[in-house]
């Protein structure tokens, strides 16, 4: 044995026999116990499954009209693992060739853009705008691109027939302006170069299509019963002369319509082509064209200004983190503090946490916070250390214990400013934040989220990406020709349309044999041109996926609400890392559905396939059927809803130009033209139950624009970023969000207050015109307007006449006039219980969680001088430095000794003069003249924005009883309200939904809340009075507005005032018009509310109401 040993190759061999044995074994162990399992892994490898998006459930109004639908949508689609890195180029050439010759576009996130419209110096902008009036410097900021489209309208006949040399070949705009138009299907065509109208268009209306419409329905659109062309018609139906050619229909779109001009400037050929036409006829003067941009830039910048346009504390200077805290501190932190939310691995209660910060400093602070399963409280503790922190920090007694921690919290800044941003607290505090406003904050750099993702993709797309900071947009496209090998023969417009597929590719390519989506709805040119050369297009493929699709276009967008894609942090946490969605899907952002997403998402199918060792798919295996979304049944009426806002917009028309409002039920004279009146809302509730039956904003939006995600040449072409806090914003909610005085129509919550103190109804006050509280006139609106008086009113008649010194003399309980004492007086703590009891003070719980429903307010004695103090806190928190005289520092010492000085005057007995906070401001080495962005200065901005707003005085009182004031509702607060006064005292939680079904009609686990209280009243009696008194006001008008209506109505109207000045015009606003009613008086089924901004009189909503009433007497059959 050891003689074996000792000879080298024995051993040799030994190892060599070892080695097999155990090979021998682990095969045996491979092939025979675990083989089965090897197997599973290599069929794994070889059957992938590809998803299959699921239809959205559908959208339906009360009568099962569809909303919300899918349509069939031809999408280019892009397997990127059949694509060879090397071939990619090719490809994308190929494919993005065939894509701009049929005026498709691709999903376009390539940040890079050519050709841009810019200023030459924005400075000489800005001072011309301000110089346009005398009286008033304004500042509105229009965009170069804006510049430019406004000189293409004025000049669009000769724009359409303009060509030049672009890229080496003739180009003219008619091509693209026909693709935009045909999307609507707009009845044109291209014949040599010129626009015709289609000849099947051309032909007379058959008796038989006129049959079929109903001739009254034809009547009423042509206004003849002559056969007219179907171009006719359809001219008619645009607002269009009936005799104009193809060309100038054309153009008259391209000016009436902003959508299509915005969306041709997002092609750069047009961009290059309209600033060679603006050169050669001089219109150029301070434009630009800059060859290469990024669109992070441009995205920041108008996301600061339009952030700035209505909170001055944020400037282009400050931060991220200091702009989501200003922003977090004056729009949702009190649900942020008075929430408790769940964690990873606890429960986060900010108002806890806030409470044990402040302790810190104040140990032995009187307060606590209460847990009640989601949301929280605050309680005192101790009554005699509350009583003196009350009036060290100069608090009345009735201060809340929440008030009292907010006001502690933000004399300590820092503190809460620490709360808002940290770990635990802000992803809440953002989710809060973004029921109320957008800021595109990145809370986990903070930094605004275009320039956070222009730094990360140039790091990414870049090779020796360094300095991110100092490249240029033209330096990073140069780099991106030279490291992917882009041929030099391929110009900069063909490679960006390429780099476009790539974007696409780098985003999506991990998941493996996932398509990736191109291009929606796609033309059948398109899709057969790419299916010809298919052999040369290998990984692109056409597939028909659902889209969703509004059928309605606006109507009801406010309420359907609009999709997007996954962006926000914490959309990325909710729908990636919680609930399995891919980062391409598209999502609910507002309305229903985004309230309703996990109903409407659906469940997505599976396509197994078989692919061979290079991923390509062989064939296929098996397929799994998505399953479509539940579908939502809505409380409206679309045909109520068309009505409502076809009649708004009609009104603000009419309005504007001082004409004539035509209706069956009478025509109604504007005898005044308010040119201003531009936006408006009108809700619509049934008065039993509270169900939502017609919610009309104007102006609105086309929801088919989000389908897919919206371009950002349309979602630019939806904002407004206009210092005019009234002026048109299509995306904006204005009957959830904006609470305005109620005016006039709020003196039936006084009226009612009145009574329940024992004020007899028929008891005379005679109206004088004018008294002085004080050294204060208080004037009735007929003394204002004509310098008359009503004489003696009844409360019947005050309410008929909307008499403000009837009212005035109720909460002084005397005529200053004549000293006539009234039955009682009525304090405003009276008025205010009475419009909380009928829910002014609280949400209406529509079903809209984004954007949150704004809940207005019934004023508040104390909380007014509250409210003033942290708002001070907060303008001066982030403004002291811009006030400080030139050259002046200061640390944060003398800062916050600054700030408590400037808050404390608002705790004087006496409202400081204007020429005393002008000498205190010098003295705190301040600049009181100093202006901020709209040309303001310091001491008009302490003086009237915050110390006059703090004192409460009798003159407060007297206002809150008139509706004016400090008191502000909402549009869908006010109709609540209205339908309350109808049903006889009962107040219901507002709904919009009825059901929701399965795709297949069975129904689900959602029970729309349905609920109901009564108004706490002495007697029911006292709505009879009220109502009595609205039935007077529909009937006394001059107009005589409800003369030929086929019911009685019970109305009021309000007129409320907007102080300051319009930035636009240099000139006062003019007033909001208000409109209350419900019809029929004698068995209430519906109330309406209708505000108009700048509409002038509360007269001027009436025929816009009146509409909307006898459409739904006729929808229900109460009459013919």
């Amino acid at each position: 044995m050891l003689k074996f040993f000792k000879n080298r190759f024995n051993i040799l061999y030994l190892i060599i026999v070892v080695l097999l044995v155990a090979l021998g074994f682990r095969m045996a162990v491979l092939t025979i116990v675990e083989g089965q399992d090897y197997r599973q892994i290599a069929d794994i490898k070889k059957i992938k499954d590809i998803p299959v998006k699921a239809p959205r459930g559908k959208i339906f109004d009360r009568n099962g009209v569809l909303l919300a639908d899918n349509v069939s949508s031809f999408t280019v689609q892009m397997y990127t693992d059949e694509i060879k890195s090397e071939n990619f180029n090719e490809i994308s050439y190929k494919l993005s060739k065939i894509l701009d010759e049929n005026m498709e576009k691709p999903i376009d996130d390539f940040p890079i853009e050519i050709d841009t419209f810019d200023y030459i110096n924005e400075n000489i902008e800005t001072v011309q705008h301000n110089l346009q009036s005398e009286e008033v410097e304004t500042i509105t900021y229009t965009t170069a691109e804006e510049k430019v489209i406004k000189i293409i309208k004025e000049n669009i006949h000769e724009w359409l027939n303009f060509s030049t040399l672009i890229y080496g070949e003739n180009f003219s705009p008619k091509q693209r302006v026909l693709a935009a138009v045909l999307k609507d299907e707009v009845p044109v065509k291209l014949n040599d170069g010129n626009f015709e109208y289609l000849e099947e268009m051309l032909k007379p209306v058959a008796d038989t299509d006129i049959a079929a419409e109903g001739q009254e329905n034809i009547t009423s659109k042509l206004g003849t019963e002559e056969s007219k062309t179907q171009i006719q018609i359809w001219l008619s139906e645009n607002n269009l002369k009936e005799n104009i050619n193809a060309t100038e229909a054309v153009a008259q779109l391209l000016i009436n319509n902003n959508k299509y001009l915005a969306s041709l400037f997002s092609n750069s050929k047009i961009r290059k082509l309209s600033y060679e036409f603006l050169v050669q006829n001089g219109y150029a003067e301070n434009i630009k064209l800059n060859d290469f941009s990024f669109v992070q830039d441009d995205e920041y910048e108008n996301t600061k200004k339009s952030l700035n346009a209505s909170n001055e504390e944020i400037t282009m200077n400050t931060s991220a983190k200091d702009d989501f805290v200003i922003l977090t501190m004056k729009n949702s932190i009190d649900n942020l503090l008075q929430t408790v939310y769940e964690g990873n691995n606890k429960k986060i209660k900010p108002g806890s946490i806030l409470i044990d910060r402040l302790k810190e400093i104040y140990p032995d602070l009187p307060v606590q916070f209460i847990e009640n399963d989601k949301a929280g409280s605050f309680e005192f503790t101790d009554l005699t250390v509350r009583d003196k922190y009350f009036n060290q920090q100069h608090m009345d007694l009735s201060t809340t214990p929440y008030s009292f921690v907010k006001e502690i919290a933000f004399k300590n800044y820092d503190i809460l400013y620490n709360l808002i941003t940290d770990d635990e607290v802000k992803y809440f505090a953002q989710i809060e934040l973004l029921k109320h406003v957008n800021p595109s904050i990145s809370i986990a750099e903070w930094e605004y989220t275009p320039i956070r993702n222009k730094k990360s993709w140039i790091i990414n797309n870049v090779k020796s990406a360094e300095k991110v900071d100092d490249y240029t947009a033209e330096e990073v496209f140069e780099m991106l020709r030279e490291s992917l090998k882009i041929a030099e023969g391929i110009n900069d417009y063909d490679m960006r349309n390429m780099m476009v597929l790539r974007e696409r590719y780098n985003k999506i390519s991990f998941l493996s044999y996932h398509p990736v989506d191109i291009c929606y709805s796609i033309s059948e040119r398109t899709v057969a041109m790419i299916s010809e050369r298919s052999h040369e297009l290998n990984g692109i493929s056409v597939e028909i996926e659902p889209l969703r699709y509004y059928p309605q276009y606006e109507t009801a967008s406010h309420v359907l609400g609009y999709l997007g894609k996954i962006a926000q942090d914490y959309e990325i946490q909710e729908y990636v890392v919680e609930k399995g969605y891919s980062t391409d899907d598209i999502i609910g952002k507002t309305g229903l559905e985004e309230k309703f997403e996990d109903y409407l998402r659906g469940v997505k199918g599976k396509k197994t396939v078989e692919v061979n060792n290079v991923g390509r798919t062989i064939r296929s295996v098996s397929s799994q059927a998505p399953v479509p979304g539940d579908d939502v049944y809505l409380t409206m009426d679309l045909r109520l809803q068309k009505k409502a806002e076809e009649s708004l917009k009609k009104g603000l028309d009419r309005i504007r130009e001082g004409g004539v409002f035509e209706s069956e039920w009478g025509d109604f004279a504007y005898k005044d033209k308010f040119e201003n009146a531009r936006s408006g809302a009108l809700v619509a509730l049934d008065v039993k139950t509270g169900e939502v039956l017609a919610l009309a904003n104007y102006p609105s939006y086309d929801l088919n624009l989000f389908s897919t995600g919206i371009t950002t040449e349309d979602w630019n072409s939806l904002l407004n970023d206009s210092k005019n806090p009234l002026a048109p914003r299509p995306l904006y909610n204005i009957a959830m969000l904006t609470a305005i005085q109620p005016g006039s129509t709020f003196k039936m919550i006084t009226s009612l207050a009145a009574l329940e103190k024992g004020v007899d109804p028929n008891t005379r006050v005679y109206c004088a015109g004018t008294m002085k509280v004080g050294d204060r006139p208080f004037s009735c609106w007929i003394h204002n307007m004509f310098g008359g008086s009503h004489g003696y009113q009844t409360m019947y008649q005050a309410i008929m006449n909307s008499c403000n010194f009837y009212y005035y003399t109720t909460v002084l309980g005397e005529n200053l006039a004549t000293h006539q004492k009234h039955t009682v007086k009525v304090n405003a703590e009276d008025i205010i219980d009475m419009a909380s009891k009928f829910g002014l003070n609280s949400k209406t719980g529509i079903e809209i969680d984004i954007p949150q429903e704004a809940s207005g307010g019934v004023p508040s004695i104390e909380g007014k001088k509250s409210s003033m103090r942290v708002y001070l806190r907060i303008f001066l928190e982030a403004n002291v430095e811009r006030y400080l005289n030139d050259g002046a520092v200061i640390d944060s010492s003398m800062k916050n000794e600054i700030i408590e000085e400037i808050v404390s005057w608002i705790d004087r007995e006496e409202p400081m003069t204007r020429g005393e906070v002008y000498e205190g401001l010098k003295a705190l080495n301040l600049n009181p003249d100093k202006t901020n962005d709209n040309y303001v200065p310091l001491v008009d901005i302490i003086k009237y924005s915050y110390i006059n707003q703090a004192a409460w005085t009798v003159g407060d009182n007297l206002n809150i009883s008139i509706g004016q004031g400090n008191n502000a509702y909402t549009t869908m607060q006010m109709a609540n309200y209205a339908a309350s006064l109808a049903n006889g005292g009962y107040r219901n939680n507002v709904s919009v939904i009825k059901e929701v079904k399965t795709y297949d009609g069975k129904e689900t686990d959602y029970i729309p809340l349905r609920k109901s209280e009564k108004i706490e009243l002495s007697s029911d009696s006292y709505l009879d009075v009220v109502k009595q008194g609205m039935k007077m006001v529909s009937y006394d008008d001059s107009a005589k507005p409800y003369s030929k209506f086929p019911v009685e109505v019970g109305s009021k109207t309000g007129t409320a005032e907007k102080e300051g000045i319009n930035p636009e015009t240099g000139e006062p606003y003019d007033d909001f018009a208000w409109y209350v009613a419900f019809a029929p008086y004698d068995a209430p089924q519906i109330a309406v509310a209708c505000v108009l901004f700048e509409g002038g009189s509360g007269r001027y909503p009436i025929p816009i109401v009146r509409e909307v009433i006898g459409e739904y007497l006729k929808i229900n059959g109460i009459i013919d």
